[in-house]
């Protein structure tokens, strides 16, 4: 049986947005402060003060991160990738292992090439 851990972790995260949306959208009076402001933003956000949530919110600008890290490392990948299937170079045991653990044993090369051209585009 061919699992991917990504899909299934993906599906979930949707379902909890879903769910919290149509919450926040239905029944936003009953709700307590710190799910609204856990879930809205900017100038959407609920402007009450609540202790516990002003310790988990960070500026927008703190996100960088994600950009620092994942440039390179889409870089490197779309450069692994053109290599394997333009000059059928080998890649280690180990990156076969992880993509067969994640996503399972019936990806298409394909579709992954693709894939990460469109992630290169939207990460520069």
């Amino acid at each position: 049986m061919d699992i991917n851990i990504i899909r299934h972790f993906f599906i979930l995260i949707a379902v909890n947005i879903i769910l919290t949306s149509l919450l926040l959208n239905f029944l936003e009076s009953y709700l307590p402060t710190l799910i609204k402001r856990a879930f809205l933003y900017g100038k959407f956000s609920v402007k009450t003060p609540h202790t516990i949530a002003a310790k988990f919110e960070v500026p927008k600008r703190w996100f960088k991160h994600f950009y620092m890290f994942c440039a390179p490392l889409m870089t490197i990948t779309l450069c692994s990738l053109s290599y394997k299937y333009l000059y059928n170079i080998n890649i280690p045991e180990i990156v076969f292992t992880l993509l067969d653990t994640l996503l399972g044993t019936s990806r298409k090369p394909l579709s992954m090439f693709f894939l990460n051209i469109f992630l290169n585009i939207h990460i520069y």
